[in-house]
């Protein structure tokens, strides 16, 4: 059984209705959906279709990241990688690596899904949702990204999140967000902060 992982019926539900996300994964790669302990969990297991390197790789940083294992996530960049969404505007290598590190360690409730890996030789494109609670605020997020990737010597080299950052910001830090979200003033004080906690945690 390979890479069998579980995602919360609770979850399944916020996103599109349990029903509805099962038939997604029937056409969608997947080769078994399975309920357990009642309608607890769904347990899903990815059907291996053939496919390219760089589509393992991405599986494989994803299904790591599910598991909260920066490890395999920080081993799969290039050492000349670089990274940037919404919030970390430009990571190196180095930095990049800290960052996983960083966001997975302080996500005690952090659960991701992915779907829809795309690549080629050179390029690779993944769907992917994330929810946790934003921990300055206490409040709940579900966040919606598009990632883009390229590769050198079988490792990613260039990283790029693309998501909603006043979608975000509403979530994250309420009114305010919701207020200023989509303004330059309050995405650079995010980026601020940001960049602050993983210089702070760099230097640990």
């Amino acid at each position: 059984m390979q890479n069998a992982f579980v995602i919360s019926v609770s979850i399944t539900k916020r996103i599109a209705g349990l029903r509805e996300k099962a038939q997604f994964y029937k056409q969608n790669s997947w080769r078994n959906i399975a309920t357990v302990g009642g309608s607890d969990y769904l347990v899903c297991i990815p059907f291996l279709r053939n496919m390219n390197d760089n589509e393992k790789l991405i599986h494989r940083f994803y299904s790591a990241f599910q598991n909260k294992d920066y490890a395999t996530m920080q081993s799969l960049y290039h050492p000349e990688a670089h990274f940037s969404d919404p919030v970390f505007t430009s990571l190196k290598s180095e930095e990049v690596k800290a960052m996983w590190q960083m966001l997975v360690t302080a996500g005690k409730d952090l659960k991701i899904t992915f779907q829809d890996v795309k690549a080629d030789d050179k390029r690779g494109s993944c769907h992917w949702e994330a929810w946790y609670t934003f921990s300055r605020t206490g409040k709940k997020v579900h966040n919606i990204i598009e990632a883009s990737f390229e590769f050198s010597d079988g490792l990613i080299v260039k990283h790029n999140d693309q998501f909603d950052f006043w979608r975000w910001s509403r979530q994250a830090i309420g009114f305010p967000g919701w207020l200023l979200g989509w303004t330059p003033s309050l995405k650079n004080k995010v980026r601020t902060t940001a960049a602050t906690s993983l210089q702070k945690f760099m230097r640990r």
